[in-house]
């Protein structure tokens, strides 16, 4: 009866894990190319003259790495992108996966954070992990992410890659089995292969790691061996975000002028901003409470203020190690400011939540150690806590109502409801379907005149009226135009 129980408790989380997320998997399947999609498969057209998809990527990563940037994962799948003259269904099942595996990461890391790390059982573990993952789908927009190839390809898939390997590096230090080390080595080289914004999570948060476990768990001799399983992989992470951060291409493209010094410090100022955003924002104060009560009540590993001061360590070191590629790159000191890309922000507000949600464990256990070393029966007065955390619950109930349908999930939702995402997408695909069409005038000018597309969360590509713009030049060379203008009523 137990064995049925627990496997019945874990098809239960999968089920709300998949409840979860089936909004943006949908949006996914609605996606449309657009800017970066189109200049890519310009490019690789030229390659796939004389060689197959796969080498015809190869070369074409190659060359971007030298010209362009250091994302080989991210060139490469790039480069993989199938075609969209006649279908979208190679694209939007790309999508799909990214969800998928980004989702699959997610859950995957949190659970074996709170269950190896803080020694919490499988069903609090995983309430744990579906926090983190309704806070990661609600934050901040994540359609450049789930519904955008170029944004998948260069930030979803790496940063699903590393959230992959830093669960398999926590199973290969406890279980000593190769297999779980190998794994580790491949996801975090295939991480590194991403934006330089997700490398810098990556390695600062695999070294957080290797220092947690050699200084606060303190691995005895006989540990050593499964130490150096631990530390290997992280070597070839690192060096795959070498490779990544010395391409040739990063140094053609970088021409700002900010200092290393001036980029550290607008680092920690950006992180502290979000972080001052974050504080109020959407349902986290409910979610930071219900993490801190299960670190007070459930977590049975004793954790001391060394413990604490090196949670509040990492968490600054790993924020600020992921807003430094693009305050440097950028030549930035604000992200809204100057960079105002959706897949940027998502990133830092995703991290600082869910480490937040981590350090909300921490303090939670280590109260709980110091309330225990003054005699304090800890669940006794947390019951005694019930009625003041209900009354302030329904003192903010309208707040958290409003906050929740704020959230992405129920955007997109919304967004299916009033088939906002469903008519952009089709009236999306007319366009391109126009432009590949015979042209009446005979001028070989793409002329396209549409209404106001209704505002929604997917990532909807835009266009100008000027045809020398970027992506319109792009869109009118895939279609074989010489030109092509957008006009909205």
């Amino acid at each position: 009866m137990d064995k049925i129980k627990r496997i019945w408790n874990v098809v239960w989380c999968y089920i709300l894990a998949v409840i979860l997320g089936f909004p943006h998997f949908l949006m996914s399947c609605y996606s449309i190319p657009g800017a970066d999609d189109f200049s890519c498969l310009n490019a690789v057209d030229i390659y796939r003259e004389n060689h197959s998809y796969i080498v015809s990527a190869i070369l074409y990563a190659r060359d971007a790495y030298l010209t362009w940037q250091g994302t080989y994962t991210g060139e490469f799948l790039m480069g993989l992108e199938p075609s969209v003259r006649n279908s979208y269904l190679g694209l939007r099942v790309f999508l799909a996966f990214s969800v998928i595996i980004f989702i699959a990461g997610l859950l995957l890391t949190t659970y074996m954070i709170a269950r190896k790390l803080f020694a919490l059982s499988r069903n609090v573990s995983w309430a744990f992990a579906l926090i983190c993952e309704f806070i990661a789908l609600n934050i901040t927009a994540t359609g450049e992410l789930f519904s955008w190839y170029t944004g998948a390809a260069v930030y979803t898939i790496p940063l699903a890659s590393y959230l992959l390997a830093l669960p398999f590096s926590v199973l290969s230090y406890y279980t000593g089995k190769r297999v779980f080390a190998v794994l580790t080595a491949v996801f975090g080289f295939i991480g590194s292969g991403g934006s330089l914004m997700v490398v810098g999570f990556g390695c600062s948060a695999y070294l957080v790691l290797v220092i947690f476990y050699a200084y606060v768990l303190k691995p005895k001799k006989n540990n050593y061996q499964r130490f150096v399983k631990l530390v290997v992989p992280f070597v070839v992470t690192v060096l795959g975000a070498l490779i990544c951060a010395l391409a040739p291409g990063n140094f053609v493209r970088q021409g700002g002028e900010m200092h290393l010094v001036q980029s550290v410090y607008y680092s920690g100022v950006n992180v502290l901003t979000h972080v001052a955003m974050m504080i109020l924002n959407y349902l986290l104060p409910l979610c930071f409470v219900i993490c801190f009560i299960i670190g007070l009540v459930a977590v049975r590993r004793e954790f001391t203020k060394e413990n604490l001061f090196v949670g509040i360590l990492g968490f600054c070191f790993i924020t600020c190690v992921t807003a430094f590629p693009v305050i440097l790159g950028y030549d930035s000191y604000c992200f809204e400011a100057y960079v105002r890309s959706d897949r940027v922000l998502y990133v830092i507000d995703f991290l600082i939540c869910t480490l937040a949600l981590v350090l909300s464990l921490v303090l939670g256990s280590y109260i709980r150690c110091v309330l225990q070393k003054h005699n304090i029966d800890v669940n006794r007065e947390m019951i005694k806590s019930i009625p003041i955390i209900v009354i302030v619950f329904v003192l903010l109930s309208n707040g958290l109502v409003h906050n929740f349908f704020n959230g992405m999930t129920m955007r997109i939702l919304d967004d299916l409801k009033n088939e906002r995402i469903q008519n952009v997408s089709i009236a999306q695909e007319d366009i391109y379907r126009e432009i590949a069409g015979p042209d009446p005038q005979g001028d070989n000018v793409a002329w396209v005149l549409r209404p106001q597309f209704p505002e929604t969360v997917m990532y909807v590509p835009f266009y100008s009226f000027a045809f020398d713009y970027f992506s319109n030049q792009e869109v009118s060379e895939y279609y074989g135009v010489d030109a092509f203008i957008m006009e909205w009523t």
